[in-house]
């Protein structure tokens, strides 16, 4: 059945083809030029979507938006009053062409290849940094918040940045220093600067046994451990496991 947040696809950068990637950014209303911002997720309070689009609406309050276009990815599951106040937050903010809900992505390989920047604003800690993990599999850097799983998952300033927990400006601000340090040029290169993504791209048989032994201890709301490993295409790591 679906998963929270992304389906087993195969996360490799060589195996998707260009023309997937075009498919998603022109369903996205993204164009060459634009920096693409991906905030993926199912949509409940906890995930900070309301911090990103918070953070939007004082950049372009000062004229720091630039190109950017947010695509906030996941499903609502019945929410739909915390939907609606998003879409609410959209529209006072002024950002109606700057930020688009486009629900469940099946693909999520590809979306996490076709973004420039992305934010994971959660603003309860996580046990294991999936997204973050997901994003730097894929090459691509990330925002994150700075408790939880993604201190052991983001090198602040080398793979990604850390903002502090709910705090729209620091958002905005970090969004304005990666664009500024060249997102797609500079941070892109991920893979070999997050040491727990990298290790289980390479099926590292330490890290992999390590997330499934931490797996009792996540909460309800975010992936197991082994879905970490079977997501990335590692399960035969887990044969034996005690």
């Amino acid at each position: 059945g679906r998963r929270r947040g992304c389906d087993r696809v195969g996360f490799d950068p060589a195996g998707i083809a260009p023309g997937r990637l075009a498919a998603l950014r022109e369903a996205w209303g993204a164009r060459d030029g634009d920096i693409r911002v991906l905030l993926p997720g199912r949509l409940t309070g906890w995930k900070g979507q309301a911090v990103l689009i918070a953070a939007l609406s004082q950049m372009k309050a000062r004229g720091a938006l630039g190109s950017i276009k947010a695509v906030l990815a996941g499903d609502a599951q019945g929410r739909t009053a915390y939907e609606d106040e998003l879409r609410a937050a959209i529209a006072a903010g002024g950002l109606d062409n700057i930020v688009r809900i486009v629900g469940h992505v099946a693909d999520m390989p590809t979306a996490y290849l076709a973004s420039d920047i992305v934010v994971s604003a959660s603003t309860k800690p996580e046990a294991f940094g999936l997204i973050a993990a997901s994003a730097f599999v894929m090459g691509t850097p990330v925002i994150a918040t700075d408790h939880g799983g993604a201190r052991e998952t983001v090198l602040a300033g080398v793979s990604g940045l850390l903002t502090p927990p709910g705090d729209a400006g620091a958002l905005a601000a970090a969004l304005e220093d990666m664009i500024a340090r060249g997102a797609d040029v500079n941070l892109r290169n991920t893979r070999d600067q997050s040491p727990v993504a990298g290790a289980i791209f390479k099926g590292e048989d330490s890290v992999v046994r390590a997330l499934v032994a931490a797996g009792a201890d996540l909460d309800a709301g975010t992936p197991t451990a082994r879905q970490a490993a079977e997501l990335f295409g590692r399960t035969h790591l887990l044969e034996g496991e005690s």
